[in-house]
């Protein structure tokens, strides 16, 4: 449907809305209760980009951790309308059914760091190549950090890196391999630890 992340949620809100159109009113009207409520989270955040919104109202409306499976089959409902908002913004098809889980928070604000780190890298003339190499080991902290339950940048502790760190030498990375990855700038970058 829409091979690229949307960044803006007006915009997401228009693409599902056109989505639904296909729909029974009774199937839209949550959705569209869901869009007014998303908006004004918006409204009162202007600094979080669109995953972060959603993010934000799941906590806050259904009380668990944002993109983990709620308790009731009410809030199961409500978390799937959230979790195809998600997808879509992150430039996924709309899903049926919804898997719940970690992976979409650490998504939240990787693929927006990825996309900073990789324009800021295109204007210092990095080649393609050297963009793709970075992004993929960004990729394997990222990993790391969602396997030690990490899903949030401010959370990340010393010892937490120094755990990266450790797995990369019994992953098989040469010296040369682990130096790149560590690199300052990667974690540096243009405001990744803001």
């Amino acid at each position: 449907m829409n091979p690229v992340p949307i960044t803006s949620l007006e915009e997401a809100i228009t693409t599902f809305r056109e989505w639904l159109s296909h729909y029974s009113p009774n199937t839209v009207r949550p959705y569209e209760y869901l869009f007014g409520k998303l908006l004004e989270v918006q409204a009162d955040n202007p600094n979080l980009n669109g995953i972060e919104v959603v993010a934000s109202f799941y906590e806050q409306h259904l009380q668990v951790p944002a993109f983990f499976r709620p308790k009731t089959p009410t809030a199961k409902l409500k978390a799937g309308r959230l979790l195809r908002v998600v997808s879509l913004l992150r430039g996924d098809e709309i899903p049926l059914k919804c898997k719940f889980g970690s992976s979409f928070i650490v998504i939240a604000w990787y693929s927006e760091i990825q996309r900073e780190y990789s324009e800021w890298m295109l204007s210092t003339n990095k080649t393609v190549i050297t963009i793709e190499t970075r992004t993929s080991r960004m990729r394997i902290f990222f990993a790391y950090m969602e396997q030690c339950r990490i899903y949030k940048i401010q959370n990340l502790a010393l010892n937490d890196f120094v755990g990266f760190i450790g797995s990369l030498c019994t992953s098989g990375y040469s010296s040369q391999g682990k130096y790149n990855i560590l690199k300052v700038r990667i974690l540096l970058g243009p405001r990744i630890l803001d």
